[in-house]
This record gives C-alpha cells, sequence and structure tokens, in this order.
C-alpha cells in the first residue's frame, strides 16, 4: 500500500526541540553529511519529494520534534506561507493567504486537514497534538484533483506510522514553565507483532498546565488545559498483496485558556460603566465569566490495499463523532453586554476507493469516487445586555444540519520523452447542503437546501535538468461549496468560492549536502467567504468578499555540509490582496469603547492572516560527549505584521519567536535527556484578534517556556 511505505527523513532539523513529543530515532553511529530522499504522498502514491510537481513540505517525525512542532498551529514556524490561524478554540489555518473565518457548524475550513490521507472536516477539532507521527506533509495552493473537497488552499496531512511487527517502544516525559504555570506532559509508544500475519500499535498522549492569565475579577489564575489522546492500529497482512490497517481513536480536551480574551488597545464598550476592570496587560483578563472550550472526538478508520495486478484497489472507510462545549465573553469585560454559549456536535462518514496504476512504462495513473455525508446540530445560547441596570435578554438558537457530498476523479501522468513529464487531471464534485434553524421555540428556517456543483482541473509540466535538479509549470483550480449560516436564521447560503492558481517551481539538489526548493506562484481567488461579528457582537455573519489577487514565492534551502552541522532556511512573500470588496462589514473604533458598524469599501487591502514575509533559520550542532552525543539546536522564526481585521487596523506588529534546546543521547540509543526552551525573548504575540461592535478583544500565544525531559526507548 502506497502510504504505508516507509519514509526516509532529510537531514536533522536545526530547530528547538519539545522534547515531550521526540520520535528522534537512534542515533547514527557515523552521521552523514548527504541528505537523504524525502518520500511523500502528495499525489496519492509514493514519490521522492524533489520529482512531486507542487509545492509541497514536508517534515518527518523527528524534525516536526527538533522544531518543538506539538500541534499543527505551530507548522507556522516551519513551513513557508503557512499561518497557524485560530478563533477561540476553532482551528483556522491560512496557506498563502487563502484561509476560512467561518466556526459555525458544517462550515468547513478550505485548508483541509487529513489523518492518514482521511479528511478531518470538524474545525473544532483539528487542532491535533502530534502524538506519533511519521511526517507531515504540507501542499500549498489548490489541491482540487485528488484531494478534493475544501482544498481551495491547501491541506495538511498529518501520516502516522503503521505497526510493525518488530517490537520497539518509548515513554518521554517532560516538565516545563510558563508564565508562573506547571506543564507536564507525557507519551508513550509501543508497536509489535502479535502474529506473522497481525501487528498492532498504541500511541498515548497526555499533556496538563496550570493557569497562566490573571484573572482580575475573582483573582487567582485562569487557563488551565489538559489534552489526553490515544490512538490504536491494528495491521492485518491475509496475503502478500492485501494489507488491511484498523485504526481507532479517541481524544479529549478541557481548554480554559483558548476564551479568555482581553481588549485590543483598550477598545471595550464595557469601559463605560461604573465598576468596569478592564484588562491592560498582556496574559490578564477580566470577564463576567469563567470561559472555557471542551471537546470529545471518537474516529474509526479501515484502509484495505489490494493488488490487482495491473493496478492496486484501495479503499478507506472512516467515520469520526464530535462534541463541543464552549463558553465565551465576547465583550472581553467583567461588564455583561454579550456572551454565548455553542454546543455543536456533528457525525461524518467517508468513502472512498482509489485505482492506481502499477508496474513501469512511460503511463502512471489515478482514478476514484469518494463519498461523504456529515450531520449536525447545534445548541446556540446568546445572551446580550445594554448594561447595568438594563435587563438581560437571552436568545437560543437550535440548528441542525446535514452535507452530502459526491466525487469523481482521474489523473495522469505521461513521460513525453525522458526528460519531460505532462500530467492532467480533473474532479467533478456534487454537493447538498440543508438547514432547520430557528430561535427561542420558534422555527424560522424549516429544512431549506441548496446544492452545487463543479469541474475542477489541473495540469502541470516538469522538466529535468538533470538527474538532481528540475523546473516545473502548473496550472490548478479549486472549489469550496456555499454553507449556511447555521448560528443565525438566515435560509440564505454564500456563494461557492472559487479559485484559480498558477506556479512555477524548481527544485534541486546540486550537491549531495545541499537541497533547494522554490516557487513563485499566482492566484485569481473569487467570492471569498468571510466571516464577521454581528450588530449585537454575539453571533456571527458569512458574506462573500467579490475577488483576491495574490502573488509571491517562497524559497527553502536546507544544507549538511558536515556531518554534525544542519541549517535549514525558509523563506516566503506573499501580497494577498482585495482586489474587489466593496460592502465589507467592519468596525471602526468609537472614543468611549466598543465599534461603530458599517459596510465599507475594503477594496486594496491586505487579507487577514497574510503577513507578506516570513522568515524561519534553523541551525544544529551535534558532537560525542561521555559515551554519548550530544545535539545543540535553535530556531528562529520572524514574521512581518499581521492583519486580524478587513480594514486592517487590528495588527500584530511584526515579530519574532526564539527556540533553543540541548540534548543528550546515550551510545546505546536507549536515554535521551534535553533542556529545552521556546519563545525565548518573551515576545507578546497575538493568536486572534477580533473586533465587534462591543468591542475588539484578543489573546496571546504563551509567554516564555523552559524545561526539561527525559525519554527511554526499548
Amino acid at each position: 500500500m502506497a502510504q504505508s511505505q516507509p519514509v526516509p527523513e532529510a537531514a536533522p532539523s536545526a530547530a528547538p526541540v519539545d522534547p515531550a513529543v521526540s520520535t528522534v530515532e537512534p542515533v547514527q553511529d557515523t552521521p552523514s553529511s548527504s541528505i537523504e530522499d524525502i518520500v511523500v504522498t502528495a499525489t496519492r502514491r509514493a514519490e521522492r519529494l524533489q520529482d512531486v510537481p507542487i509545492a509541497v513540505t514536508a517534515i518527518g517525525g523527528s524534525q516536526l520534534a527538533s522544531a518543538g512542532v506539538t500541534d499543527i498551529r505551530q507548522l507556522t514556524a516551519v513551513v513557508p506561507g503557512f499561518n497557524g490561524g485560530r478563533n477561540f478554540a476553532v482551528m483556522q489555518p491560512v496557506i498563502r493567504g487563502v484561509g476560512s473565518t467561518g466556526i459555525t457548524l458544517l462550515d468547513e475550513s478550505n485548508v483541509a486537514v487529513y489523518i492518514d490521507g482521511i479528511y478531518q472536516p470538524n474545525s473544532y477539532t483539528t487542532m491535533l497534538e502530534l502524538v506519533e507521527v511519521e511526517r507531515v506533509e504540507v501542499l500549498r495552493g489548490p489541491q482540487g484533483t485528488i484531494f478534493g473537497r475544501n482544498a481551495t488552499g491547501g491541506l495538511v496531512n498529518v501520516i502516522t506510522p503503521d505497526p510493525k511487527h518488530d517490537f520497539r517502544g518509548k515513554v518521554v516525559g517532560s516538565y516545563a514553565r510558563f508564565g508562573g504555570a506547571n506543564d507536564v506532559n507525557l507519551r508513550g509508544y509501543v508497536t509489535g507483532g502479535l502474529s506473522d500475519t497481525v501487528a498492532m500499535d498504541l500511541a498515548v498522549v497526555y499533556r496538563h498546565n496550570g493557569g497562566y492569565i490573571d484573572d482580575l475579577v475573582n483573582g487567582g489564575q485562569i487557563g488551565r488545559t489538559s489534552y489526553f489522546d490515544v490512538r490504536s492500529k491494528l495491521l492485518f497482512e491475509p496475503s502478500d498483496n492485501v494489507e488491511i490497517v484498523l485504526t481507532l481513536g479517541y481524544a479529549n480536551s478541557e481548554d480554559f485558556a483558548a476564551n479568555a480574551v482581553q481588549p485590543y488597545e483598550n477598545n471595550a464598550r464595557g469601559r463605560a460603566f461604573p465598576g468596569n476592570i478592564l484588562a491592560s496587560r498582556p496574559y490578564q483578563a477580566s470577564l463576567n465569566l469563567e470561559p472555557f472550550m471542551k471537546f470529545d472526538r471518537y474516529n474509526a478508520a479501515l484502509k484495505v490495499s489490494t493488488d490487482i495486478g495491473f493496478a492496486n484497489l484501495e479503499s478507506t472507510t472512516a467515520y469520526t463523532r464530535s462534541s463541543i462545549d464552549q463558553q465565551s465573553d465576547s465583550d472581553a469585560s467583567n461588564i455583561l453586554l454579550a456572551q454565548n454559549e455553542i454546543h455543536p456536535q456533528s457525525e461524518a462518514y467517508s468513502q472512498e476507493f482509489r485505482l492506481l496504476s502499477g508496474g513501469g512504462g512511460p503511463f502512471r495513473w489515478i482514478a476514484g469516487l469518494y463519498a461523504f455525508r456529515q450531520t449536525g446540530e447545534a445548541l446556540v445560547n446568546v445572551i446580550t445586555s445594554a448594561g447595568p441596570p438594563a435587563p438581560v435578554n437571552r436568545t437560543v438558537i437550535n440548528a441542525s444540519g446535514s452535507t452530502t457530498a459526491f466525487a469523481g476523479f482521474a489523473e495522469g501522468t505521461y513521460a513525453l520523452t525522458d526528460r519531460l513529464e505532462l500530467t492532467v487531471g480533473a474532479r467533478y464534485s456534487d454537493e447538498k447542503r440543508d438547514m432547520t434553524a430557528g430561535a427561542n421555540g420558534r422555527i424560522f428556517v424549516d429544512d431549506v437546501d441548496t446544492s452545487f456543483s463543479q469541474l475542477t482541473y489541473r495540469g502541470s509540466l516538469k522538466y529535468d535538468l538533470s538527474p538532481t535538479a528540475n523546473v516545473y509549470a502548473s496550472y490548478s483550480t479549486g472549489f469550496k461549496s456555499g454553507v449556511f449560516n447555521t448560528y443565525s436564521v438566515s435560509p440564505v447560503p454564500t456563494d461557492p468560492e472559487r479559485i484559480k492558481a498558477l506556479e512555477v517551481g524548481f527544485k534541486a539538489d546540486p550537491l549531495s549536502w545541499l537541497r533547494t526548493n522554490a516557487a513563485i506562484f499566482k492566484y485569481v481567488y473569487d467570492d471569498l467567504q468571510v466571516t464577521a461579528r454581528d450588530q449585537n457582537g454575539t453571533a456571527y455573519i458569512l458574506q462573500n468578499a467579490a475577488k483576491a489577487d495574490i502573488w509571491g514565492g517562497e524559497l527553502e534551502v536546507t544544507a549538511m555540509p558536515t556531518p554534525d552541522l544542519s541549517i535549514r532556511v525558509a523563506a516566503s512573500y506573499n501580497k494577498a490582496t482585495y482586489d474587489e470588496f466593496p460592502l465589507a462589514q467592519v468596525y471602526v473604533p468609537l472614543p468611549a469603547g466598543g465599534n461603530q458598524t458599517a459596510a465599507l469599501d475594503v477594496s486594496g487591502n491586505d487579507l487577514i492572516r497574510a503577513p507578506r514575509y516570513t522568515l524561519n533559520l534553523g541551525v544544529g550542532y551535534g558532537f560525542d560527549l561521555g559515551g554519548g552525543r550530544v545535539q545543540l539546536s535553535g530556531n528562529l522564526f520572524h514574521s512581518a505584521k499581521v492583519f486580524h481585521d478587513f480594514l486592517n487596523i487590528a495588527v500584530q506588529d511584526a515579530y519574532s519567536l526564539l527556540n533553543a534546546e540541548i540534548a543528550w543521547t546515550d551510545a546505546a540509543q536507549r536515554v535521551r535527556v534535553a533542556l529545552f526552551g521556546s519563545n525565548l525573548t518573551d515576545a507578546r504575540v497575538a493568536q486572534q484578534i477580533t473586533p465587534g461592535p462591543v468591542g475588539t478583544y484578543l489573546s496571546y500565544e504563551k509567554p516564555l517556556r523552559v524545561g526539561a525531559s527525559v525519554q527511554l526507548n526499548f
């Protein structure tokens, strides 16, 4: 089965470690200064990264650990053009300026998240901790052909290892401090054979940290979080040409920090009322409730791969169920003006069949069928007040809906000459959405439905300049169907969003120890689906921005000039602007606090969460000491300013993050101990800034964090 093939990793990333997620393999007895090949499944079959004619960043498990990447959002620091956006506890990734801001039921992100090639539809529960991973692939640009749904901006594919018959395992524990809070992280992985044809594995993570946000109303600290995730795979190989993998997983998260917001630049309507207490410094909160976000996620998948001679037949069946409870204070003050409680739950089923050509020859192809069904319901409790002594108003919204999608796709690559390859592919998608919604016991939208269909396509040419260098050009399209706003009582869906993308790239390994990949791109992005607060500041509205223009480029350089030294540089430039957006719902700050809602033309402004440039520099150095090996690593990430609103007045200024680690592994490769630090400059970085009528709120990424870890391999 193509996706289960072992993946050699490149030279160790020169970046900081969170050792609690370390998947560091045993230290090489004789370090090599050559950069190994990376195998990816970006085209749904195993291919060398350097041979794939699209922009892909693939990072192996040990490199993720070296980069301190514990969840998908933190890929921001190592993947050019990627921004791990977040709104409260909802994952909102952005790639090259393309990303969703929707948080309502059944509104899926247009940067798709996959685990082992299986689509994860719920944006509330894709804040994934990377428990035990083989690699993560980030595909930049629309992937509307063989991946399809909601990959307008690209996708993130987390590949976890399949069970092995050889017994191995590890346990990792770390302890850290940040903002006065304890951070405890325990992880374990074990795999082994149960018989000649059956193997099994088990991956577990438990993470807990105390509160680190000062509660100005009640005293003490809020913001504690805990996370538990367990995943197990069962591998069954009944014959040489059949492989079956069953995956079961469960995750539970309790996050009291994600919704702990404070006013941005003192902008809160609550400051006009007697008795107000405003948070004025980072990591403070003054709220009239304790915010939280909790979820439970269950998932199961069955993958079957059969070699039928002329081709490989693959079947993937998947199920996921999620339940969320969220409570937030929308005005970021201790004065009750706006707050909400959201309780969505959903179930999703998917089935995909793929037929991949086998053998050699000049023509490779893939064809498939895909079906998806998601249902959900939500209870939204909206509480508003004009401020004391005005009465409190309560609106209870009940919504339910479903999404049904079918698609067929095919893609083929033909070697026109020994050096020139042509790839052409297409996908036809048909989607139906329906919604029922009411408020305070009255039905306002009764089973309305809408349908969308679209043909997306891709074509590329790749030319080998030499055995170690190639250039490519591709043209591709993407599509996300229209959606209903299930947190309102509007029967009108948004229009679909569509994107057309041109990309030209260069991939080369000019020396055995040097790799250089570069790409430039140009997008035309129509009918962007965007979100804003309503006039009460609690519910959300959905609208379409008319058009955006995006262009830029990326460069990734990996070097290992000596066996002990590794260097990685990743840089991006991205100019992403609204080409036409004449009636954007915007918020203009008022002198007394709060914002005036207006519809203004923001054409020419930058897209949100799309910094003009980013830079990542990682350096690692290792040497032998005390019967083992010492590894020093450091990672510097710098970002230009990041806008968070259509007017471009809610802004995170340019910032830098510095992480570092020193680790020692014994010669027997059984023990690894480390000291590590993240955000060593203690930078104050906003993870979200959200304007609304009652004010503009923000929350921060975590402050300076230092700790130690021990890993035992067996």
